[in-house]
């Protein structure tokens, strides 16, 4: 064997043993009682389903519409403090655009003028939900 194949072995020896040997020792869990931990809050969301021209990812210059409005909504979602903006996919004629907080109405509020201002086709439209995936739903047509 040369040099070159001993350093090799020897380098994925070490990438494969490294993670073995991270351990859990010295963490224990908190002991401060339940109503002093942070509960998780409840996660509401606004999910916006922009139609596009086919029914696959759009046209070329509408993705790029797409990703201006994905800035501003960013910004309104910032300057607001009502949440974080998680990103958008693409796909069967909709571009999805994932917004989440405590507090849908003043979510969905933040961004409305924004996504209005894009002047959406017909099809369109946004999903308020309150709670967990499964919990109420209120459908808004634009």
């Amino acid at each position: 064997m040369n040099k070159t194949s001993w350093l090799r072995i020897a380098l994925i020896l070490v990438v494969v043993s490294v993670p073995l040997t991270i351990s859990c020792k010295g963490q224990s869990p908190s002991k401060a009682p339940m109503s002093e931990q942070k509960q998780p809050k409840i996660e509401q969301a606004v999910l916006f389903y922009l139609k596009l021209s086919d029914d696959e990812f759009g046209a070329s210059e509408e993705r790029e519409a797409i990703f201006n409005l994905e800035d501003e909504l960013k910004k309104k979602i910032a300057s607001a403090k009502v949440g974080e903006y998680d990103g958008h996919e693409f796909g069967k004629g909709f571009a999805t655009f994932y917004m989440y907080g405590p507090d849908a109405d003043k979510l969905f509020d933040a961004v409305i003028d924004s996504i209005r201002k894009h002047q959406p086709r017909a099809g369109s439209y946004i999903t308020k939900r309150y709670g967990k995936p499964g919990g109420k739903e209120e459908r808004v047509n634009l």
